[in-house]
């Protein structure tokens, strides 16, 4: 989860930069500025969901012995 959202403010910045630079001359007087508090707050809540949603599935299978596990295959 963390390397996917990672990866998304990454390109999510780099398309944007891309569309502002190739607009630049019908767009005069835009800037390009990441809201930083906006994207860490984002990615955060991300994350956090990401680990409360796995926990109890990695918990339970955590609990069971591989060969248990290869055995029904």
């Amino acid at each position: 989860a963390a390397v996917g959202t990672l990866l998304g403010v990454i390109l999510g910045a780099i398309v944007s930069w891309s569309f502002l630079d190739d607009t630049a001359d019908q767009a005069a007087g835009l800037t390009f500025a990441i809201p930083w508090l906006n994207v860490s707050v984002v990615v955060g809540i991300t994350i956090i969901a990401a680990l409360i949603t796995t926990y109890v599935p990695a918990r339970q299978a955590s609990k069971i012995y591989p060969a248990e596990a290869l055995r029904f295959e």
